[in-house]
């Protein structure tokens, strides 16, 4: 086998409607096959930001209540998919543009059960709506000190799998994820977990590398897409930004 032959280099637009759905257009420099040498495919790096709103005024999990010092206020969560660590930087905004601490409140995991914890400073009290409550493991009750969650949060729950697939990849590789079914072949497999970030980093230290189907002559484009682990196009309104490595066997 040989080293990287060719590194490609793109970054995704929206002209066909989804960034979850795009073409890579090799038309000027077309990809050449020859018939007895066989090629394969890796995702040498990149990032996949996901943003399918796992918080939302529509999803009726975007409201809670804090009482700084006696002074009750009613606030809100913008739309948008949130990791613990983009949901402690909301909320800390969110005090400060009502003069409150930053630090007011924060949700700490306990990786020993799952749950999360949450702090408040002396003279804060904070009350999830309910949907709020649900998502991220609480009863909908005011707390006026440091509380572990009685349940684990759903902060991640929805997509559990994100699978990068291309039509030029041989389909007899595709693994079994909660039913997949497509007839693209995977170029990778990402376990998505919303507690750590909404950003899936595509960078490996171990590449795997996936066989081109057979073709004969020229590749002048290629497919990608990105899909859940049930093989729907996952909702996205970022570009991915993608290289991905080529790689000939004689």
């Amino acid at each position: 086998m040989t080293d990287i032959a060719e590194v490609i280099e793109f970054k995704t637009n929206d002209s066909s409607g989804s960034y979850a759905d795009f073409t890579l257009d090799m038309s000027r420099v077309p990809l050449e096959i020859h018939d007895n040498e066989r090629y394969e495919m890796a995702a040498l790096n990149g990032y996949v930001k996901l943003n399918t709103p796992n918080i939302s005024a529509s999803l009726n999990n975007n409201s809670w209540s804090m009482t700084i010092a006696g002074v009750p206020y009613n606030l809100f969560l913008g739309d948008g998919r949130y990791s613990l660590y983009e949901l402690n930087n909301y909320m800390e905004r969110a005090l400060k543009s009502v003069g409150g601490s930053p630090t007011g409140i924060r949700f700490v995991p306990i990786t020993e059960i799952g749950h999360l914890m949450v702090t408040l400073e002396p003279t804060y009290t904070f009350q999830p709506g309910s949907g709020f409550a649900e998502i991220l493991g609480f009863d909908a009750i005011s707390y006026t000190a440091t509380s572990v969650a009685p349940r684990a949060p759903k902060l991640d729950e929805g997509i559990t799998y994100v699978n990068l697939v291309c039509d030029v990849i041989e389909r007899n590789l595709i693994p079994s994820n909660g039913g997949l079914n497509t007839n693209d072949g995977i170029l990778e497999t990402f376990t998505y977990n919303g507690i750590a970030s909404s950003t899936i980093s595509l960078h490996s230290d171990y590449l795997t590398w996936r066989p081109i189907r057979q073709h004969s002559g020229h590749i002048t484009n290629m497919r990608f897409r990105l899909l859940d682990q049930d093989g729907k196009l996952i909702r996205m309104s970022e570009p991915v930004y993608i290289i991905i490595g080529l790689r000939v066997i004689k």
